[in-house]
């Protein structure tokens, strides 16, 4: 029989679950600080615009501890379960690169994750910042995956052209979904709103 603390680190270090489990806590403080922040900024503004644009600013820190951080992250919480050393080394510079686009030979639930990693941009973005137009979008989240791909070698992880491609579908989906649906809301407000 497993013993329970192998279950548990398991589960909580080797698993997408476990990895949203270690980024909660970051990811819901960065929200309130930025909603607090917001919500003494501009008092006018609206609860459900402050909550909005706090769930991108949610994301994004998740985003970012899950491609940059997640070794570091992990590293901290085995030593404060176990009081030592996980052994993970964060900054092992290997300079991997791959610019060939293979995703389609080996599509695993990686690659699946990849372009779920960046379909809530596309429709979280434009929340954060009001009325950022679809070209916006797009050119906000080609940089921030370009970004996190070109950091990655440096904290122990790799380049992959299949990352970009594929966070670019997610992204692509995401303002797929987002921004007929906003239209279509806004169009609805207009004809509900009352004639002068």
């Amino acid at each position: 029989m497993i013993p329970n603390h192998v279950t548990f680190q398991y589960l909580f270090f080797d698993t997408y679950l476990g990895y949203f489990l270690q980024l909660l806590p970051f990811a819901l403080i960065a929200a309130i600080i930025y909603a607090i922040y917001k919500d003494r900024q501009v008092p006018r503004d609206s609860s459900p615009r402050i909550f909005l644009s706090s769930l991108f600013v949610a994301y994004f820190t998740a985003l970012i501890g899950l491609t940059l951080l997640q070794s570091l992250i992990s590293s901290c919480y085995y030593f404060l379960f176990y009081h030592e050393w996980s052994g993970g080394i964060w900054l092992d510079r290997e300079f991997l690169y791959n610019f060939i686009p293979n995703f389609f030979r080996n599509f695993n639930g990686e690659r699946i994750a990849n372009i779920f990693l960046f379909l809530p941009f596309g429709c979280l973005y434009p929340q954060f910042r009001q009325r950022a137009a679809w070209p916006h979008t797009l050119l906000a989240g080609m940089l921030t995956s370009f970004a996190i791909e070109f950091i990655q070698p440096f904290v122990g992880r790799s380049f992959d052209v299949n990352d970009l491609i594929l966070n670019a579908a997610g992204l692509l989906l995401g303002m797929v979904i987002y921004y007929p649906l906003h239209a279509l809301a806004f169009r609805r407000r207009v004809r509900k709103a009352p004639k002068k």
